[in-house]
């Protein structure tokens, strides 16, 4: 938990899209590809598929509670991750927590059985099929209050442990092209991190002109695929490197401004 003398950390906080889902190799992984190229850092990842913000400010605090230190935080954010704060999704998270629970013989021992069920599930259920309408609908009125309050919370979290906090967006990738209908969920995030003087990394635009087949796992998994963390990761180094340049460990291993 500790950080090594002189070293710097990175802490990547983040659900599927962090933990690198689909993905065959995990060094294929953003947050791998960086491991590699900054062997002087630390860079650590704090994720699991499906957190949302409030899961994932519950992870830091038991760190924070578990001696964990905080360097650089980057919470890798996806445009889901207010998706609990939602009453319609939430019941069908249950219903398909439930439904897992209830499979029969053929569908718990059969990953063909299972694929199919779930198939014909998401193509029954109007609020699977129109998942990404509830997302977008979740950025308006008090839903996206709330939201804004668990996201100042973790910059709150981050700091008193001792930490910088900085975000890196990434875009809906099923969604990409000359009609980008999530352009203003963006915007209000970027305005909000700058309200905050949170450093924000905006992925959309390294994605900019590539096909969405070109940078998901597959037609119906719209996780990024190896390409796609690639292009994530050169962005996130040039994002980063000035930030740490910033401050510096003392030999503490807390932070001190860099001497000019």
């Amino acid at each position: 938990p500790k950080i090594a003398p002189g070293r710097r950390r990175v802490t990547f906080v983040g659900d599927s899209f962090t933990t690198g889902h689909g993905i065959a190799d995990m060094e294929d992984r953003f947050a791998n590809r960086l491991r590699r190229a900054h062997p002087e850092w630390e860079v650590h990842l704090i994720a699991q598929n499906g957190l949302d913000t409030g899961e994932e400010i519950a992870a830091i605090r038991q760190g924070a509670a578990n001696g964990y230190e905080f360097d650089l935080v980057v919470l890798v954010y996806c445009l889901n991750d207010l998706g609990d704060l939602m009453p319609e999704w939430s019941k069908v998270t249950a219903a398909i927590g439930g439904g897992v629970r209830n499979q029969g013989w053929l569908t718990r021992n059969s990953y063909f059985a299972s694929v199919l069920g779930y198939r014909l599930e998401a193509s029954r259920n109007p609020y699977m099929a129109k998942y990404f309408d509830f997302v977008k609908d979740g950025y308006r009125g008090e839903v996206w209050e709330r939201q804004q309050a668990r996201l100042r919370e973790f910059q709150r979290v981050v700091e008193k442990g001792g930490g910088r906090l900085a975000v890196a967006t990434f875009p809906f990738m099923h969604a990409l092209g000359t009609n980008y209908e999530y352009q203003f969920v963006h915007d209000q995030l970027a305005e909000f991190w700058k309200q905050q003087n949170v450093p924000h990394l905006e992925l959309l635009p390294a994605f900019r002109g590539l096909s969405p087949q070109s940078l998901t796992v597959n037609s119906r998994d719209p996780h990024p695929n190896a390409h796609a963390n690639g292009i994530a990761a050169n962005a996130m180094d040039e994002f980063i490197v000035p930030l740490l340049a910033e401050k510096q460990p003392t030999e503490q291993g807390n932070l001190s401004p860099v001497p000019k």
